[in-house]
């Protein structure tokens, strides 16, 4: 049997809770364990969903900057725009490499968010709109659940 992730971290933090916390002589102590299985909880939460976030959010930010690329006047941020869109990445689904990837599609929706903050017509105000819908959903995807 290998356990799973989650599973080890969530009985990891019961067994702090419930076996160590108790066994501290200090308030300090038992606050840190209470921190600690708090954490390790947090954890296995995240691990579960945390590529399938990552995979989702980024082709969203791909389909937004794809989009930008066409709505951009400024040639330059155009280009850096066209390139990062060009093509299907090679999905590889580490989430050190898909959290790198959305670093960088996020920088660039910083820099579209720039450009069409500054410009004063509906094509521009349209995709403000949908960049601050898609911040929201980010926040959103973000909030740790059960389940």
């Amino acid at each position: 049997m290998k356990p799973e992730v989650p599973r080890v971290l969530t009985g990891l933090a019961g067994t702090v809770m419930r076996s160590l916390s108790p066994e501290l002589a200090t308030p300090f102590a038992r606050t840190n364990a209470a921190t600690t299985a708090g954490l390790l909880n947090m954890i296995a939460m995240e691990f579960d969903g945390a590529a399938a976030r990552h995979v989702d959010e980024n082709d969203v930010l791909r389909a937004i900057l794809a989009d930008g690329a066409r709505l951009a006047t400024d040639g330059e941020l155009r280009s850096l725009l066209e390139a990062l869109v060009a093509g299907q990445p090679d999905r590889d689904y580490k989430v050190s490499t898909l959290k790198a990837e959305n670093d960088e599609l996020r920088a660039a929706l910083i820099e579209l968010h720039i450009h069409v903050e500054s410009r004063d017509d509906a094509a521009a105000d349209e995709m403000d709109e949908r960049i601050w819908a898609e911040l929201r959903a980010s926040v959103a995807r973000r909030t740790l659940t059960r389940g």
